[in-house]
């Protein structure tokens, strides 16, 4: 039986840039998503920040005790949502000692760091760095993660006719409301995640004929695609929309106003001043939300209206229906609803 190949140690720092450089060049042929190299970025730079005597590591010195360490000193951060106290100290949030368990990281945001650094540590011994990884043997595993921040949950049904209707604004207020309500539609009805947006160009769309639909080439998680039936007011939005831009605008199909390609970002505070709109024109309907939580609403609509489950994970991309069943949240009054219909409810006289 041949021994494993004797590892070549490099410094733990250039092992984090070599790798951080592959994840870019991977999202460059779509690979890996531009919002994951991203996260990826963050957590091992903050892990590197949190190690103590970083510098004198190299891939092979890290044991399990020391992400252990800092998976901890992770979790007693606070957590960057929260804002700012008037006694708090000027800085960078996530690096803000949290004085409460409520101040401090959410159980998801350490589990998020954690599989960041395995990952990570992986490919160090893919790449012959490493013996072995070191989260083989670290011991802090964060197992529930809580519930949902309220933004990331669905929207009921009046809520979120709400967000499409006054959410994009009119052209005196926005100047790309037909833009904005494109995106809205893309999340909100088809559930589309917000990097799966962004990487669609306009060659992606297939017009609808007299026999078929008009649809959407969506390229997902898992580097798969998938065809994505497109409603005919949204193929409408979609073709005024790049008629505006005129037949020499750029290839992406959501274009920013200086014509690049958006980001993941964009889409994330394209939502934000679409909720602020929104809370304007009907606060009674209005509720905070970010772009998963439309991808929730999406689900949880359909299979309120009695949608079946595969065909609502074909549309989300998913490979199970149990992985659509993590994206459905109770409706207002469902479960009452249902009660009241059972079968065997007694018919009154």
């Amino acid at each position: 039986m041949a021994l494993p190949p004797t590892p070549t140690e490099i410094p733990l720092s250039e092992a984090v840039g070599r790798y951080l450089e592959s994840c870019r060049r991977r999202a460059m042929i779509r690979r890996l998503s531009t919002a994951t190299v991203t996260n990826y970025t963050v957590d091992l730079h903050r892990f590197l920040e949190l190690l103590p005597q970083a510098g004198e590591h190299t891939t092979e010195s890290v044991t399990g005790a020391h992400v252990d360490e800092v998976l901890l000193a992770y979790a007693n951060t606070t957590d960057h949502r929260r804002r700012a106290t008037p006694g708090d100290v000027v800085g960078d949030p996530r690096k803000r000692m949290a004085a409460t368990d409520e101040e401090a990281k959410a159980p998801g945001s350490t589990l998020r760091m954690r599989r960041s650094l395995s990952r990570f540590f992986a490919y160090c011994v893919e790449q012959s760095w490493a013996t072995v990884s070191p989260m083989r043997t670290s011991e802090m595993e964060p197992k529930d993660e809580g519930k949902l921040r309220v933004e990331r949950t669905s929207l009921d049904l009046e809520q979120a006719k709400a967000l499409l209707v006054h959410g994009p604004g009119d052209a005196k207020s926005n100047p790309h409301h037909d833009r904005d309500a494109i995106a809205l539609g893309l999340m909100g009805v088809l559930g589309l995640r917000a990097g799966e947006i962004v990487a669609l160009d306009i060659d992606h769309l297939t017009r609808a004929t007299p026999t078929a639909p008009a649809s959407l080439q969506i390229y997902g998680k898992g580097r798969t695609w998938r065809t994505v039936p497109l409603p005919p007011w949204l193929e409408d939005l979609i073709t005024a929309y790049r008629a505006r831009l005129g037949t020499g605008a750029p290839a992406p199909l959501l274009l920013s106003p200086t014509g690049r390609r958006l980001a993941v970002r964009d889409i994330e505070r394209l939502l934000e001043r679409a909720v602020k709109r929104t809370r304007a024109a009907d606060p009674a309907r209005a509720r905070a939300v970010v772009p998963h939580g439309l991808r929730h609403t999406a689900a949880t609509l359909m299979l309120a209206e009695g949608w079946d489950v595969k065909i609502v994970a074909q549309l989300l991309g998913h490979t199970t229906v149990h992985t659509t069943s993590q994206y459905l949240d109770e409706l207002p009054g469902e479960l009452s609803v249902a009660v009241n219909a059972h079968p065997l409810t007694p018919v009154r006289a």
